[in-house]
């Protein structure tokens, strides 16, 4: 298949139409008709290639999360720990971020297995590099499995973040770094 030409600009215009309507009315709201008018394509488009509003929206959200995930090297598990939380603080502060987990929770297979798929390979990139470097330099033991090290840490910043909606400062960072370090054997020292 070819890429870029016609048929990749229009995708990427009805992606783009779709991403906006999601953060604009959410995904309960999305209707494919106003994606196309806002893309200025034929209905007819849209539906003959994603066939539901579900997977248009899947689609969407897979295409956002497309980016490339790293932390560089920092020089301890602990300071590489604090990176992943600023990040995922910041992402979690991002209205078309929280627009589109939103929209995400709403989905059903096999749409939400497509977007599952993608949030698995971006927390792999993320924690397998870190997990490495951090048995590399001693800090944890050899079969750590690196999706569990970035799960301690990410769930408890969900949750503040995301679901109870609460503030999250220097200290609550450092709390859940901690935390996510003890959960994995490694107490911090001070």
């Amino acid at each position: 298949m070819r890429t870029g030409g016609r048929s990749e600009r229009v995708r990427a215009s009805i992606i783009g139409a779709t991403l906006e309507e999601i953060v604009r009315v959410g995904f309960v709201d999305l209707s494919m008709a106003r994606v196309a008018a806002k893309a200025e394509v034929a209905l007819t488009t849209v539906h003959r290639r994603w066939g539901t509003k579900a997977a248009l929206a899947a689609d969407a959200i897979v295409d956002h999360l497309a980016g490339p995930a790293a932390v560089p090297d920092l020089g301890s598990l602990e300071a590489d720990l604090r990176a992943i939380a600023e990040l995922t603080v910041g992402a979690l502060r991002d209205e078309t971020i929280k627009a589109l987990l939103r929209a995400t929770m709403l989905l059903q297979s096999p749409e939400l297995d497509q977007v599952r798929l993608r949030l698995d390979a971006l927390a792999d990139e993320l924690a397998t590099p870190i997990v490495g470097r951090a048995i590399a330099r001693g800090e944890l033991p050899e079969g750590t499995a690196p999706q569990a090290a970035l799960e301690l840490l990410v769930a408890g910043l969900w949750m503040r973040s995301f679901v109870s909606g609460g503030r999250l400062d220097e200290r609550d960072l450092e709390s859940f770094v901690a935390d996510a370090m003890a959960a994995l054997g490694r107490e911090l020292v001070r």
